[in-house]
């Protein structure tokens, strides 16, 4: 269950007021809270903002005085640039002033980038473009992994993405694995940061990769992948949370991507797949949705039974996205979509019931036993 801080010490207020909590144990409680979140803020993010608007602004005054430059001049301005950058972190780190050093450090990055293709515009080099990305990531994901900055590692995460992306747009068929050593060396670099948030990138990150993979595959064939690797995420996280929170406590994470892992796949069978086929109905339609729903059902219950909210509003919003395709789509007429919402309700609502006797007998049970 997530509990906000606010929330948490007004908790602690009643905690204390009912001598359940002593003073002590409360002063050291949010102590340890106040150890613990040391987000920089405010002015961090706006540190962090304000480097890539300096970042684009020197790539555009670069650009808007570049012929006019010698080429030896070009290089010592873009050199100098970078080397301003890492200095001005590298003084920022020593005063402790660390949002607006990661802020230098992004700073250099953009120069970084818009070096590389400044220089081989003026050498007039033939290449591949993603090949400029790949560099970039590269210079972006040692700077993070060598000055320890996460903001940087995000802009080398982003640009790995980017530079996938761009090899993928070329070539529609292409899986590229190319794209998972790089992956592993950004996380790699995460995890001697300790970034939490970072986890979560690199997880989107993998997610997106791993969607468009299956979807590059035989078409039913990488549906049907991508669906049972999201349900094989989302079993083994409810089944053996114990056992995988031994090594990390990453259960319940891992079951909120099973679940929109799989139901992806399953959107785009019933849904997309229908769409690009011209097809005006799908006999099958009804069983696919009447899978899903009671796979998202099956969620929900999960997500309610280990205190999940991450995994609840999401298959809140999943049942209701299903719905409204559903009943968009039209299964066979609208005769037989009202059946069919009518079936799944009676089906939702004994579910229900059965919930609540089911609760109101454990609670019973409590009570006796007390």
């Amino acid at each position: 269950m997530i509990i906000t801080q606010a929330r948490l010490q007004a908790d602690l207020k009643r905690w204390q007021s009912e001598g359940w909590v002593s003073d002590a144990g409360a002063t050291a409680i949010l102590r340890d809270l106040a150890q613990r979140n040391r987000s920089p803020g405010l002015y961090g993010a706006l540190a962090v903002l304000g480097a890539v608007l300096l970042g684009v602004a020197a790539m555009s005054f670069v650009a808007a005085h570049w012929d006019s430059l010698s080429k030896l001049s070009r290089l010592a301005l873009l050199g100098g640039g970078i080397g301003a950058s890492y200095a001005a972190a590298f003084e920022l780190f020593r005063r402790r002033l660390d949002p607006f050093a990661h802020s230098a450090v992004l700073a250099g990055i953009a120069l970084f980038g818009a070096s590389i293709m400044l220089i081989a515009q003026m050498y007039h080099m033939d290449g591949n473009p993603p090949d400029a990305v790949w560099l970039w990531s590269l210079g972006a994901l040692a700077a993070g992994v060598l000055l320890r900055s996460n903001p940087t590692l995000a802009a080398s995460v982003v640009l790995i993405c980017v530079w996938s992306g761009m090899t993928v747009e070329q070539d529609s068929k292409l899986i590229h694995w190319g794209f998972l050593p790089m992956w592993g060396a950004a996380a790699a670099g995460v995890a001697n940061t300790r970034w939490r948030a970072g986890k979560h990138l690199l997880a989107l990150a993998l997610s997106g990769w791993l969607i468009v993979s299956c979807l590059q595959i035989e078409r039913e064939t990488g549906r049907y992948l991508l669906v049972a690797i999201g349900l094989a995420m989302a079993v083994a996280a409810a089944l053996r949370a114990d056992v995988i929170d031994r090594w990390r406590p990453i259960s319940a994470t891992l079951l909120a991507y099973g679940m929109v892992l799989a139901y992806i796949g399953l959107f785009v069978i019933q849904f997309v797949d229908r769409a690009w086929s011209g097809s005006a109905r799908e006999p099958h339609l009804w069983l696919w949705g009447s899978t899903t729903l009671t796979l998202l059902i099956a969620a929900m219950a999960a997500g309610w039974r280990t205190g999940n909210g991450r995994v609840l509003w999401l298959a809140y919003a999943g049942f209701s996205l299903e719905i409204i395709a559903l009943y968009v789509a039209k299964i066979g007429s609208l005769l037989g979509t009202s059946a069919f919402f009518f079936l799944m309700g009676v089906l939702v609502i004994a579910l229900a019931t059965l919930a609540y006797r089911m609760r109101t007998e454990t609670v019973g049970q409590r009570e006796v036993m007390s």
